[in-house]
């Protein structure tokens, strides 16, 4: 799976987004490995290829010193499933309803710069 990273992706029209840099490993067609860092008040999403029908995932985790949000749109640009706890590790669960692209949104809600992992199937 090519895995693209963009920001920030607030809306569908935004689709036309500033690359930025930063880790990405794909191990198969459907697995997202990355670890990257972000700023207070920043967005960072990623594209990847969800399969229909299957249960899947996202899951951020950080170092604790920050506040950061998990959502998912799907191509069309509209809201799938989002995690916002006050705490920085969020998981967010769904079924796809069609093989397709779909952007994991990580948010810093916090006062701190902050490195964080994201795995997502």
């Amino acid at each position: 799976m090519a895995l693209t990273k963009f920001a920030p992706f607030a809306a569908a029209a935004a689709l036309a987004l500033t690359f930025l840099t930063g880790t990405a490993q794909a191990s198969n067609d459907y697995e997202i490995d990355v670890s990257d860092s972000i700023a207070p008040g920043e967005y960072v999403t990623y594209k990847g290829v969800f399969p229909g029908g299957w249960d899947s995932f996202a899951e951020i985790s950080c170092d604790g010193r920050s506040d950061l949000d998990l959502r998912v749109y799907d191509e069309n640009g509209y809201l799938v499933v989002a995690s916002t706890s006050i705490y920085c590790d969020d998981a967010a669960y769904w079924q796809p309803n069609w093989t397709g692209d779909f952007y994991i949104e990580v948010y810093n809600a916090g006062a701190l710069p902050v490195r964080f992992d994201l795995i997502a199937n």
